[in-house]
C-alpha cells in the first residue's frame, strides 16, 4: 500500500510538473549589437563598405543596429514582437529595417500606435497634416508572422545616421 501511495504521489508530481511547463510561456531572449559602416576607397579609387565593430562614431557615421531574439523556452514562442526606438541624436535610414517573416511598421508618437510609412502622418504648426519623414520617427516595430521554435533565432536591423 505505502508503495502505491508513493507511485501516485510521484505520477501526480510529475504531471504537475509537466503542466506547468507547458503553461508556462515561451521565453525570448533579446540582444541588442551596434556596429558601424566603415567606408573605404581602394587604389583605384573604388569606395568601399563594411560593417565592422563599433570604433568611434562622429556625425554621419552609418549606424548598424541588429536585434537577436532566441527562444530559450521549451515551447514554441507565438506572436512575437520586438520593438526598438531609434536612439536619440540618430536618423532611421528609409528602407533599412529588415527582419525575415516580419510585418514592420513604425511609430511617430512614442510607440502608442504604429503604422507602414506611407501611412504616417504628422501635424503641422499650421494644423494641416503631412506625411512623416524618416525623422519623425521614435520606433520601429517587427511582428513575426510565425513561430520561434525552442532554442532558435533570428535577427532584426536597422541603419540610422548619428547626427
Amino acid at each position: 500500500m505505502k508503495r502505491t501511495v508513493i507511485a501516485h504521489g510521484l505520477f501526480l508530481c510529475a504531471a504537475l510538473a509537466a503542466a506547468a511547463a507547458l503553461a508556462a510561456p515561451p521565453s525570448v531572449e533579446l540582444t541588442t549589437t551596434v556596429q558601424q559602416v566603415k567606408v573605404t576607397t581602394d587604389a583605384k579609387g573604388v569606395q568601399h563598405s563594411k560593417v565592422v565593430p563599433m570604433d568611434r562614431a562622429l556625425p554621419g557615421t552609418e549606424l548598424v543596429y541588429t536585434i537577436t531574439y532566441h527562444n530559450v523556452g521549451k515551447q514554441p514562442a507565438e506572436d512575437v514582437v520586438v520593438s526598438d526606438p531609434i536612439p536619440e541624436h540618430t536618423l532611421y535610414m528609409p528602407g533599412s529595417a529588415e527582419g525575415a517573416d516580419m510585418d514592420i511598421s513604425f511609430s511617430i508618437d512614442g510607440g502608442k500606435t504604429w503604422g507602414k510609412p506611407e501611412a504616417l502622418k504628422v501635424k503641422n504648426a499650421d494644423g494641416t497634416s503631412s506625411d512623416a519623414q524618416p525623422k519623425d520617427y521614435t520606433h520601429i516595430r517587427w511582428v513575426l508572422k510565425g513561430k520561434v521554435a525552442p532554442g532558435a533565432s533570428g535577427t532584426v536591423s536597422f541603419h540610422t545616421v548619428l547626427q
